[in-house]
């Protein structure tokens, strides 16, 4: 499998408030980190070939937990036109690595 980059994000408060009172955020980059899809089962399955990018997906990374946790997004891989959007669902941190579960994003993240 090879490792690409990815790039997170979090969403910050800007300290304003919208017309119905909900805080506003703006996306920020916490920087490049490699990562690289998780097979979806068990048995081993080339990469290559296979982007992963229709889907939700597992990203593991060896970026450290602390950065990994204040992610709310991920673009992956991080730069090319095939380039997609994911939310963090959730973060595991296995060992010297981290895995981080995205959902798919609809649109384009600029």
């Amino acid at each position: 499998m090879r490792w690409r980059m990815a790039e997170l994000f979090e969403l910050a408060d800007t300290g304003r408030r919208d017309r119905l009172g909900n805080r506003v955020t703006e996306r920020r980059s916490l920087g490049r980190v490699r990562a690289r899809a998780a097979p979806w089962t068990q048995t081993a399955a080339a990469e290559e070939g296979n982007g992963y990018l229709a889907c939700d997906l597992t990203l593991v990374t060896t970026a450290a937990l602390a950065t990994v946790r204040r992610a709310a997004l991920v673009r992956f891989p991080a730069t090319g036109g095939d380039a997609r959007a994911y939310e963090v669902v959730q973060v595991s941190d296995v060992g010297r690595r981290r895995a981080v579960h995205c959902a798919r994003q609809k649109g384009e993240m600029a």
